[in-house]
């Protein structure tokens, strides 16, 4: 009942994250357990799969890009503070609300792009895995996106509050 009352009040922003967080796990994982295949063996066996570097590159390309949004909903990238201390007040809350334009441009123009460069590379087949390469390049409009969501929710909660 406590549970239930609980995972009711999560909000939408919270379950987007941990699935997310999730989605990005297993990609790491992943990535580690194909490279480690890929090593073994190379050194041990003398035979490498010829699907092996293009899913660890796959995997490392889906985690980085939603990793990124995950950073982005957490605030951690890096930034230089130092000058919120230099400017004034006002000046520093203007400049804050920009940033956040400035990063939903990015997040859409990453989301249509991508979309369009996932079209264009429909056709084309990854050789190893036998996959199209919409599916690696599928990242960004999705990181896109997630980063769009999460920038509007901490833009709302943070910038017009």
């Amino acid at each position: 009942s406590v549970r239930q009352n609980k995972e009711k009040r999560r909000t939408m922003e919270e379950k987007l994250y941990d699935l997310i967080d999730r989605i990005c796990r297993f990609f790491l994982l992943g990535m580690v357990f194909v490279v480690t295949i890929v090593v073994v063996g190379r050194y041990m066996f003398n035979v490498t799969p010829g699907w092996g570097e293009e899913l660890a590159l796959f995997c490392m390309t889906w985690f980085g890009m939603l990793s990124a949004a995950l950073a982005e909903k957490r605030d951690a990238h890096i930034r230089v503070a130092a000058m919120d201390k230099i400017y004034p007040r006002q000046m520093t809350k203007f400049l804050h609300k920009l940033y956040y334009l400035v990063k939903i441009l990015f997040a859409s123009v990453l989301l249509t792009e991508g979309i369009k460069l996932t079209i264009t590379n429909f056709p084309v087949m990854m050789s190893g895995m036998h996959v199209s390469e919409a599916f690696l390049y599928l990242s960004g409009p999705v990181t896109g996106g997630i980063l769009l969501m999460f920038l509007l929710f901490r833009f709302k909660r943070e910038v017009l509050s």
